[in-house]
């Protein structure tokens, strides 16, 4: 046959049916599959043949995922660190999928193409029972509220074939019989119940055993297979059963025994007095007639008598073999029950195999019975197995009391964790006592600010005077200006005297008229400037000022450049010092959070390791936690409250101090200015006496202007005053939003915080009881040992808690110290605002 090239795929139904066998042959059943899905495609009306290798194919490869599921499946007891678990899961999950895929694809090509279109009663049997044991397959992967639907859709489809089977199809049929094995294996091993199991095998072995009767030839091989299967499974479900049957028999033969004894002891008497009778001598006919029946009758007796000694004897030897029996069956059993999960699984794989075997006889001979030569193999396997497992179990028996005694010590310490519980119902109770002084505590702080804001009405009365008397510092300062500005007019009537005088006494020098010239620029801006300071305005008009003056106003020039000078230092010294104070605070910002970011840390774990202490009394140390937050909460608003309350007071207090030392200021300039402009007074007045008459006229003058400059001076301070206030008023409120903003991102910080510590609780939870479900009961018992490593966790976390407190204390300090901080900060703040002023 001429072998067709590698890029053609067959097309045919006869290609494709070659395809088949060759990937069989090849052990190639991923490929079968593929053949198998498209000859269904092509013609959904399978021949036998066909259907048989739509079996095997379908069956090696779910056979192979499943105990791949199955070997996965038994490590979960291994200790394996996160990574390996995790990897491990997620090739579980690969498997499940590829499992599922291809057991629910199978079952749609049966209720879409193959059932539909099947026309004789086998196929429909054949496909309703490929479909109950694929449900079967995919109820082992899903969950239990999953399984018991499965489960119904398997049930329901055996009753379907099992319908069909028993009105059109032979007892004897192979398929009726592999049919019958799998439902009473279905009903043993997935609804448990002995009863219906029994009754299907025996219902089936009843009808085949009727029918062999009248078969002439001999009986097909897998025939002869499935129906040695099914009596194994009856001996394997009944046990029981055949032990109280040879217990009936004994105890029937036992009264047999007794009731033949008895009436030997009776034929016995009355042959004693039929041979005193006949000695006496008067014995008659009859009664010598009688005396030949007793003999005759004791003579059968007799006979009956070894019969029944024989008989009681056969009973005994049959008693004796029905022992052993039992016994030889108790161990069966034993061993059985032991090794029956394993063999399941193999006994499904043979009757479905057997089943296909009946369809195809010649071409599945040899690998059928190659698949039996390795079940006989693994059978002896599994029998050495179940062997070391019973020595296992005398093992496990002695670690059982070994642990029943650690049970009793992971008692004890339940006990002195009890204690323990109750010693921090005390530290509760006392913790609610230091609460109720802390709310007795906040009563005479309620009281002591009551009376600071009555101090605070009173100081702000005081401030009020003290701006009034601020105003009238500045109205004393207005007239002293004038004053100056009177003899600065004078000193250029002077200075233009001396310059006539100089320029008819001495000829012109071009340097020094220069040096004058600059001289009066000099002098001109340093006028500008300090009225500018004074809150003067320049005069258009002024004259030149001679050489005299000069020099006088460039010594007051002088000294103004250097009190410019030490102002902007002092304003670098003061940005600098608030530089250093900003970047200390967003420092001390910084280690706050990272050690809020720590504290949630440790919180986790010290709820998940009183999860794993106390158990049941998690929901009550809950409570008290809660309780000890909303404490805590309310606590830390009093500090909170009184440290803004600290700092008001503090700032209050350095404002009045502030104000009272600009009061003493103002107090000695006005002095020291009274002090000049009596020296100055004292020179002016030698001069006076000559310009009296001209000064009266230009003072006249000169009021109404100072009227009108007084008063633009004075709604200018109002207006300066106004606005400092709301400028005030804006900071604060600016303030109290910052303090606002940060509390709630302290908030939002914190419940995030909380949130993710539920979540992971909740995982943690979820992956304890996963873990819990899945423990074998060796882990179980390894655990209960492990209490006493438990009790030195609960005492090294009790020691953590206490760090923990001392921590939080710290916490409490650097708060405390950081309210210092920030007090300090505004009141340097205030400062340089009225320095700058």
């Amino acid at each position: 046959m001429m072998e067709k090239p590698v890029n053609e795929e067959p097309e045919t139904k006869e290609e494709l049916a070659y395809l088949v066998n060759v990937c069989k042959k090849a052990e190639r059943y991923d490929d079968m599959v593929d053949a198998i899905k498209k000859l269904i495609k092509l013609d959904a009306n399978l021949s036998v043949e066909e259907r048989i290798m739509l079996s095997i194919a379908y069956d090696a490869v779910t056979d192979a995922r499943r105990s791949s599921w199955r070997a996965l499946f038994s490590t979960e007891d291994v200790p394996l660190t996160d990574a390996k678990r995790k990897e491990l899961c997620c090739y579980r999950v690969q498997v499940k999928t590829e499992l599922m895929h291809l057991c629910q694809e199978l079952l749609t090509f049966i209720n879409d193409l193959l059932f539909p279109k099947a026309t004789d009663a086998e196929a429909k049997v054949f496909y309703l029972k490929m479909k109950a044991d694929y449900h079967r397959h995919m109820a082992e992967l899903v969950t239990d509220d999953d399984r018991t639907g499965m489960f119904d859709l398997a049930k329901d489809a055996y009753e379907k074939a099992m319908d069909i089977a028993t009105d059109q199809i032979a007892p004897t049929d192979p398929i009726r019989l592999g049919l019958a094995n799998n439902f009473s294996m279905f009903h043993y091993e997935v609804l448990k119940s002995v009863d219906d199991a029994r009754k299907v095998t025996k219902n089936a072995l009843a009808l085949a055993n009727a029918e062999i009767l009248t078969f002439a030839g001999p009986l097909p091989e897998d025939v002869t297979n499935i129906l040695s299967m099914m009596k194994d499974n009856m001996q394997l479900w009944t046990p029981k059963e055949m032990a109280n049957q040879a217990k009936t028999d004994v105890t029937e033969s036992a009264e047999r025994e007794e009731s033949w004894k008895t009436e030997r002891e009776e034929l016995k008497s009355e042959l004693i007095k039929a041979k005193s009778r006949s000695e006496m001598g008067e014995i008659n006919e009859a009664f010598r007639e009688e005396i030949e029946a007793l003999t005759a009758e004791n003579a059968q007796m007799k006979q009956m008598g070894r019969e029944r000694d024989g008989e009681m004897a056969k009973m005994g030897e049959r008693t004796e073999q029905l022992e052993e029996r039992l016994r030889g069956a108790e161990r069966e059993n034993a061993l059985l029950i032991s090794n029956q999960a394993q063999l399941e699984d193999s006994i499904r794989e043979l009757n479905r195999r057997l089943n296909t075997q009946s369809e195809a006889k010649q071409q599945g001979a040899e690998w059928e019975a190659r698949k039996l030569r390795q079940r006989n193999e693994q059978a002896m396997v599994l029998s050495e197995q179940v062997r070391e497992l019973a020595a296992q179990n005398d093992e496990l028996r002695e670690e059982i009391d070994r642990l029943s005694g650690a049970l009793d010590e992971a008692n004890g310490l339940l006990k002195e964790n009890t204690a323990r519980f109750s010693e921090f119902n005390e530290q509760f109770e006392e913790a609610e006592k230091q609460l109720e002084r802390l709310r007795s505590d906040n009563g005479q702080l309620r009281k002591i600010m009551e009376e600071k804001e009555k101090a605070l009405k009173e100081r702000t009365l005081n401030v009020q005077m003290s701006s009034r008397e601020f105003v009238e510092v500045v109205q004393e300062k207005d007239t002293l200006l004038e004053k100056q500005r009177v003899q600065l007019q004078q000193t250029k009537a002077e200075l233009e005297q001396c310059r006539l005088s100089l320029e008819t006494a001495i000829r012109p020098n071009e340097q020094r008229e220069e040096e004058l010239d600059r001289l009066r620029v000099e002098l001109i801006n340093a006028t500008e400037a300090a009225r500018k300071l004074f809150g003067v305005e320049t005069l258009a008009g002024e004259e030149q000022m001679d050489d005299g003056d000069a020099a006088r106003a460039e010594g007051a020039a002088r000294e103004l450049r250097l009190r410019m000078i030490q102002m902007d230092q002092q304003l670098e010294q003061q940005e600098r010092s608030l530089a250093q104070k900003q970047q200390t605070e967003h420092e001390t910002e910084q280690a706050l959070e990272q050690k809020d970011l720590q504290i949630a840390r440790l919180l986790t774990e010290c709820q998940r390791y009183r999860k794993m202490a106390f158990g049941d009394a998690e929901g009550q140390m809950a409570r008290i936690e809660k309780q000890l937050e909303y404490r805590n909460k309310q606590i830390e608003q009093l500090n909170r409250r009184c440290s803004e309350l600290q700092i008001e007071l503090e700032q209050y207090i350095g404002e009045e101090e502030h104000a009272e030392k600009q009061r003493k200021e103002k107090k000695g300039e006005t002095e020291e200015g009274g002090q000049m402009a009596k020296r100055k007074r004292v020179t002016i007045r030698e001069e006076e006496g000559k310009e009296e008459e001209a000064e009266e006229s230009m003072d006249e003058e000169e009021t109404e202007e100072e009227k009108e400059e007084e008063e633009e001076e004075e709604e200018y301070r109002e207006e300066i005053i106004e606005e400092w206030e709301e400028e005030e008023e804006e900071e604060e409120e600016e303030e109290k939003t910052e303090e606002k903003e940060k509390r709630e991102e302290m908030e939002e910080k914190r419940e995030t915080e909380r949130t993710e510590a539920k979540e992971g609780r909740k995982r943690q939870t979820e992956k304890q009881t996963v873990v819990r479900r899945r423990k074998s009961r060796e882990q179980l018992l390894r655990e209960a040992t492990d209490v006493q490593a438990l009790h030195g966790e609960i005492t090294r976390l009790i020691g953590d808690l206490k760090q923990t407190e001392e921590e939080l204390n710290l916490l409490r300090k650097q708060y405390n110290e950081r309210g210092k901080f920030l007090k300090e900060e505004r009141e340097a703040k205030a400062k340089a605002r009225l320095d700058w002023r």
